[in-house]
């Protein structure tokens, strides 16, 4: 299976393109997992690719090594000095996108809740992430079942995201349809009908 992620070398440092050069096929990069899992995430040869390699992963659906490699890259940006933030829900976002796709979906939760927590503390400027962060856990929600729960944080969603783009933004239509769906699988159509209309 080829990886076509890998050919974009954007964001790799020079030691990590010289060690991922070559791999096109998810084989490869397994057997070159066995020499990168050793040196963790304080590995200043690898400290700025570990997302990367879990971005290759995760498109092969290899959601669990996917998600050892966030994590890797997760822990490496709280030690920064001092730490991104952003970057930090970024990967927490990550993290929380590889345990549901793996069947984790519980788990994700809190990741996702801290992603969202820090989105929220950068202010517009991280609006697009907040919105996304939040409709990851309402899907989350939604898939457990908990539509509930996936409400309320569509709601913020849809707040947030009007406000920063607009109530007629593409933005904005995308979290709606997100929310009429939800109504629509709840079974109030008098609730989804004019999102999914107006979408």
């Amino acid at each position: 299976e080829v990886l076509p992620i890998v050919n974009d070398r954007t964001g790799l440092d020079k030691e990590a393109q010289a060690l991922l050069n070559g791999v096109s096929s998810i084989q490869t990069l397994r057997e070159l997992m066995k020499v990168l899992a050793p040196l963790g995430t304080d590995s200043p040869v690898l400290q700025n690719s570990w997302q990367r390699i879990g971005d290759d992963l995760y498109a092969t659906h290899d959601y669990v090594n996917a998600r050892q490699f966030y994590q890797y890259a997760l822990s490496s940006a709280q030690k920064q000095t001092p730490p991104d933030q952003a970057q930090i829900a970024r990967l927490m976002s990550l993290v929380g996108k590889a345990l549901s796709a793996s069947s984790n979906a519980e788990e994700a939760i809190p990741y996702y809740e801290s992603a969202i927590q820090k989105a929220r503390a950068g202010g517009s400027l991280e609006a697009g992430a907040l919105v996304a962060y939040l409709q990851n856990l309402a899907l989350v929600y939604d898939n457990l079942g908990v539509l509930e729960k996936a409400e309320p944080v569509l709601l913020d969603a849809k707040t947030t995201v009007e406000s920063a783009y607009g109530a007629k933004s593409p933005e904005a239509a995308a979290v709606d349809v997100q929310l009429g769906w939800l109504y629509t699988e709840w079974g109030k159509p008098d609730n989804a009908a004019p999102l999914l209309t107006g979408a």
